[in-house]
């Protein structure tokens, strides 16, 4: 468990923020919500913790590790679960059995202490299971219990978060609000708040000095090539693509923690005619952006609000079946970014950005800048007051 802010016995008002760890982006919208509730109440105290790591650690690494696989090997699988959720309640509520493999009795009994150690005035959830997780200790406690929210990380409702036991949703775009309250959810208890992002968005110095201070040449168009935090997507397959191409750029190329996939790039840039630096984890993302004149991702929740919060077109590669397949058709739809289906189009899509010399559309850049500190004023307004 990590938190801010003094013991619990000693403030009025605190949130548990609850997340999991398939998914950095989850933990990093946590990040920007205690960003901002120390910015406009320092006297709450907020803690993060992921209820599957706290109390069945070794299931979790396991979930993960078979998460990760499917997802490599046969996300085919992933879809169809995906989209068995997505049909009706009867499906979605199919899943049931699972969960109880997963929440058993010795897990109750680690959140009941958990929560009576905390004692928050709020519970927020930012991933869909961790959102299930509290929903089912609500109901087992059958008893008054601390007001439970969730906020939505991606531009579409994953079918897990609906028929839950809370309080209220965050959402990334009003666009979601019909699918949300059609799940019996009172439309006044829906905030359409943007995905947060850490405040740094928006802060950093211009692309020059970004780019000298990464070790990149200050006066060349940049591509920042990434798959989140697990480097997913076949990224050397974009490297490769751009770097035997005609195009006159330097990439950056974020793997995450896929230290494979850092490998075999610090192999493959030998034989390439541009620039190409590659990093693994980094914790800067906001440095990384504000040097990019593009981007190259799939489009997980979290990454996408980063780049339109940081004004940086987006060029989709690879998305995971899923909640990320839809928050691919949520761009195009909007005209926020241009998905491409192989190398050809990846190449004329980035030739065409950098012809027009666009930055991204505004629409849901101020929400998602503002998004943590609205939430933590809707929080504080609607659950503490």
């Amino acid at each position: 468990m990590s938190g801010r802010g003094n013991l619990p016995g000693m403030t009025k008002d605190r949130v548990l923020i609850c997340t999991h760890s398939a998914g950095f982006g989850h933990r990093k919208a946590a990040e920007a919500l205690i960003e901002a509730f120390r910015t406009i109440s320092p006297e709450t105290g907020v803690y993060i913790i992921d209820p599957f790591e706290f109390a069945r650690p070794y299931l979790n690494k396991l979930l993960i590790h078979i998460y990760l696989k499917i997802l490599k090997r046969a996300p085919y699988i992933y879809r169809m679960l995906y989209e068995k959720g997505e049909r009706s309640d009867r499906d979605r509520h199919g899943y049931s059995f699972l969960w109880k493999l997963i929440i058993n009795q010795a897990f109750y009994q680690k959140l009941d202490l958990l929560v009576e150690e905390i004692r928050p005035t709020v519970i927020l959830c930012t991933h869909p299971f961790a959102a299930v997780v509290m929903s089912r200790w609500r109901e087992r406690k059958g008893a008054v219990t601390p007001a439970i929210t969730g906020l939505i990380t991606d531009y579409t409702v994953h079918p897990f978060w609906k028929g839950l036991n809370l309080e209220g949703y965050f959402t990334a775009s009003p666009d979601l609000l019909p699918d949300i309250t059609d799940g019996g959810i009172s439309g006044e208890m829906v905030w359409a708040t943007g995905i947060p992002v850490s405040r740094k968005f928006g802060r950093v110095a211009g692309k020059k000095r970004v780019r000298l201070d990464l070790g990149l040449n200050p006066y060349l168009k940049t591509i920042l090539v990434m798959g989140g935090g697990f480097g997913l997507g076949d990224l050397d397959e974009v490297v490769k693509c751009i770097g035997s191409s005609d195009l006159k750029v330097q990439l950056m190329v974020v793997t995450g923690i896929n230290t494979g996939l850092q490998k075999r790039l610090k192999k493959l840039i030998a034989d390439l005619g541009i620039p190409v630096k590659v990093f693994g984890f980094v914790d800067n993302i906001p440095e990384f952006m504000a040097a990019a004149d593009i981007i190259v991702s799939k489009p997980g929740g979290i990454t996408v609000a980063e780049a339109l919060a940081a004004k940086l077109p987006i060029i989709i590669w690879k998305p995971i079946p899923g909640q990320e397949v839809r928050n691919a058709s949520f761009l195009v739809k909007k005209r926020l970014g241009r998905q491409v289906n192989d190398g050809t189009d990846l190449i004329a899509a980035v030739k065409q950005q950098l012809d027009l010399q666009q930055s991204a559309r505004l629409e849901l850049t101020a929400l998602n800048r503002l998004a943590a500190r609205n939430i933590a004023g809707i929080v504080i307004e609607a659950f503490m007051s």
